[in-house]
């Protein structure tokens, strides 16, 4: 093989080499950012949960404050009658 020959199959090799380091580069952060947005989504989900309970909490005290003022109110009413 003459030289001008070699020097193109080792500057070949070396691109081969470049290119499967950011392939592994790029399959790694691929990897990083699935995972992170898989940690999301499952925060996302246990929010909206937690959402979910605290508006039922709140229709919960809604409710029993509405009762508290009838009572309240029936009591008011007995004191003056």
């Amino acid at each position: 093989m003459d030289k001008h020959l070699e020097k193109t199959v080792e500057v070949l090799e070396k691109m081969k080499q470049y290119e499967y380091s950011c392939m592994e580069v790029f399959a790694t952060g691929t990897k990083q950012n699935i995972d992170a947005l898989t940690h999301a989504i499952e925060v996302l989900k246990a929010d909206q949960k937690l959402h979910e309970h605290l508006a039922e909490k709140n229709t919960e005290i809604e409710s029993l404050n509405k009762q508290y003022a009838e009572l309240a109110e029936e009591i008011s009413k007995a004191d003056v009658g």
